[in-house]
């Protein structure tokens, strides 16, 4: 009686534990492809072609055909590094208080590599910090991970999960 008691214990502990984990979901639109909790739903901005919120983050993406950029903005597949800085660089990010960093090189959970950097921005008087991850393959994929500033360090790593799951078309 006392091992069947035991067993129960056992599974009972078993499915509670399991409730308890963070389940998550592929989504897939416009060529880019990420896996991000379900607390995440789909939402509309009228600056991303996805753009998913959950209640104290969003992520959102973009792919851009690399020839509705300016003929000196030219990357082959792979410059991710390059056009991260290029960004970074043109749009005056700062992160803390400084210029953002250079962009950090990264490595996929499928292999492939990224491009990120932080910044901070804010918006109708509310400080956030972006994950900023660009790929660069046929077209520019820019992606952002962000929540509030205040909030940053707590899903500093989340962000970094969720970015390595990232796939985009070649």
């Amino acid at each position: 009686m006392k091992k069947i008691i035991l067993l129960f214990m056992l599974v009972i502990m078993a499915v509670t534990l399991s409730a308890c984990s963070t389940r998550t979901r592929e989504i897939s639109e416009n060529g880019i492809s990420v896996t991000l909790p379900t607390s995440f739903k789909k939402s509309k901005a009228e600056n991303a072609q996805l753009y998913y919120v959950s209640k104290n983050a969003m992520f959102m993406g973009n792919r851009f055909n690399k020839e509705d950029y300016p003929s000196t903005i030219r990357y082959s597949a792979g410059d991710h590094q390059a056009f991260a800085d290029h960004l970074r660089n043109d749009n005056l990010l700062s992160y803390n208080g400084k210029p953002a960093d250079y962009s950090y090189l990264e490595t996929s959970n499928d292999g492939s590599s990224f491009a990120y950097t932080y910044y901070d921005n804010t918006v109708d008087n509310v400080e956030y910090t972006y994950m900023l991850v660009v790929k660069v393959e046929k077209y520019f994929y820019v992606m952002n991970f962000a929540c509030l500033k205040k909030d940053f360090e707590k899903y500093k790593d989340d962000f970094m999960t969720y970015a390595k799951t990232i796939k985009v078309e070649e």
